[in-house]
């Protein structure tokens, strides 16, 4: 009977899920494509031309969402702060990473979580009160994995399978396992006139009529910048 019982509450479970995710959601964000069940504080976050792919858990503490955001499917968002404007996230990414203690008698969370059940009080914060932020316009390519309390920059692209453990630069590639920086995407001046246009932030129509999106500096002077 307890088997049954158990069988029983998981399919209505899946069912809820399945009708807020393929009946709900496209209801309440119609011109965005989400297959993975959100937390409320992030549904409230979500703007215009979102996707998200299926099997993605992003943390209930994200802030920002910006416009535009792809995240592919598998891929965990833990402390993550927030995600800029038209940037995009391939599968089975790990963003905000937790840490470990390494000075306990054992790095398990038996000894220092309550949820655990071994202990009465938390004796280690995992996130180290730090969360990841991610600029607008990154790329993070598949399976890279990002520790909690890095800063990617604007621009910055991350290569597969990348571990990135410190902060990367706007406009930075970083590849390998720690992230090393190989080249930026562009030259130093276009950098920081990109940088200070904050293009991002215009409205879609000012930058969709502005075209020349294959060459930045027409781009630029397009927009005035």
């Amino acid at each position: 009977m307890k088997a049954f019982l158990n069988y029983l509450r998981k399919w209505i479970l899946d069912r809820k899920i399945y009708r807020r995710i393929h009946m709900r959601y496209p209801q309440m964000f119609t011109d965005c494509r989400i297959v993975s069940l959100l937390p409320p504080t992030v549904e409230s976050l979500v703007q215009k031309g979102v996707i998200i792919e299926d099997n993605v858990f992003v943390n209930g503490d994200l802030k920002y969402l910006g416009r535009y955001v792809y995240i592919g499917k598998n891929t965990i968002m833990g402390a993550c702060d927030s995600i800029g404007d038209y940037t995009s996230i391939s599968a089975g990414v790990r963003i905000g990473l937790m840490a470990h203690p390494t000075d306990f008698i054992s790095t398990s969370p038996v000894f220092y979580a309550p949820r655990r059940g071994w202990v009465n009080r938390e004796l280690f914060q995992e996130d180290q009160g730090k969360r990841t932020v991610i600029g607008s316009d990154v790329l993070i390519s598949a399976n890279a994995m990002i520790r909690n309390g890095v800063t990617v920059g604007h621009g910055a692209i991350i290569g597969a399978g990348a571990f990135v453990d410190k902060d990367v630069p706007p406009y930075a590639i970083v590849v390998g396992s720690p992230a090393q920086i190989i080249r930026y995407r562009f030259e130093e001046h276009l950098i920081k006139r990109l940088l200070e246009s904050e293009w991002w932030t215009l409205p879609e129509a000012t930058i969709r009529e502005a075209g020349n999106f294959h060459n930045p500096e027409m781009f630029l002077n397009a927009i005035g910048k």
